[in-house]
């Protein structure tokens, strides 16, 4: 097993236990249930290996789905002890082998239906099902150095019955669940970094830097804040825009990006639209990230169904594949 330092906050930067500065770049992998019940060709291990040992990755994301509102037929929730020993803890003891630094991230959606037609959910419609998530994660990790807690995939908006265009409320975020959050996860793990989001899609940061989250058990507090962001996300919500009112404040993370080309709405785009400037905004202020996402079915696809990364090809032969899909795109800049 390879021992990496445990990792904390100092300012606006992510350190390790010496205080030396620690970007860790790297990728999302899918649901590790969903690799290991629907993905041809590798195991949860080989993707590991690839991800590692061709990519070059530090670190790697995992998406851990909480409950069925897909209907995929499974979920964290309804088999804890099976999804953990199954799933979720051969991949993390592995990656802590070889030297990986893994993202537990608990995967809600807000805004996405639900199977049988039911209506989309706000966060703190999910707040018991978080706190029954995190009471079974965090004690189980607490002592893995290479571990980093993701509390909250992507919330909205408080309530399902809330008006989906906002505004988008930091106080009502962070006092009623971001905070209670981390006070649960501290009670169990007390070192491991945490990863805080925000409303509208982690899009709505800049309470981060007037009203952070509270660390009880760390000063400096051991948490960071993360934003995803997609070519689809309005003009006024890019990167600078989301991220330069915190950025020089408090730690970042940009724990999702990504592009592919004719695919949906919120992933359709190119290096050229915007992989650069999202790749030259993280450069410029030093910041690690994980691309979304390492997967054949997921968008945005970084590989194809041979699990060959897409757009990993000659840019003059090929220079639609080579600007319009992501994979050479993240492999060249990891």
């Amino acid at each position: 097993m390879v021992e990496l330092p445990r990792l904390r906050t100092r300012n606006s930067r992510i350190v390790d236990l010496s205080g030396n500065e620690v970007v860790l770049k790297g990728v999302n992998i899918a649901d590790p249930e969903a690799i290991y019940r629907d993905r041809h060709r590798v195991s949860l291990l080989d993707v590991a290996d690839r991800i590692f040992f061709d990519l070059g990755c530090k670190v790697v994301r995992i998406p851990v789905i909480p409950e069925d509102f897909y209907g995929y037929g499974y979920g964290f929730l309804h088999q804890q002890d099976t999804y953990f020993h199954r799933y979720l803890k051969p991949l993390v003891d592995y990656c802590a082998d070889i030297g990986l630094y893994a993202i537990i991230d608990m995967h809600y959606v807000d805004g996405e239906p639900l199977i049988d037609d039911k209506p989309s959910f706000g966060y703190l419609d999910k707040k018991d099902q978080a706190f029954e998530f995190w009471s079974f994660i965090a004690p189980k990790f607490r002592e893995y150095s290479n571990v980093i807690f993701d509390i909250y995939n992507e919330p909205v908006q408080p309530r399902s019955t809330d008006p989906w265009e906002g505004p988008y409320d930091w106080a009502t975020w962070k006092n009623e669940m971001a905070q209670p959050i981390v006070n649960l996860i501290r009670r169990h793990a007390p070192q491991n970094l945490i990863l805080v989001g925000g409303p509208n899609y982690c899009l709505e940061m800049a309470g981060a830097a007037t009203d952070p989250v509270l660390d009880p058990e760390n000063d400096p507090p051991s948490i960071a804040y993360v934003t995803h962001t997609y070519p689809g996300h309005d003009p006024g919500r890019r990167i600078a825009n989301v991220l330069d009112p915190i950025v020089d404040r408090v730690p970042v993370f940009v724990s999702e990006w990504g592009f592919e080309q004719g695919a949906g709405r919120v992933v359709h785009g190119t290096a050229d639209e915007f992989g650069k400037e999202l790749i030259d905004y993280v450069d410029r202020h030093n910041l690690g990230w994980t691309a979304w996402v390492y997967d054949n079915v997921w968008t945005s696809r970084m590989v194809n169904a041979k699990w060959s990364l897409l757009g990993d090809v000659d840019s003059e032969k090929y220079p639609i594949e080579y600007n319009g899909r992501m994979g050479g795109f993240v492999k060249r800049h990891l």
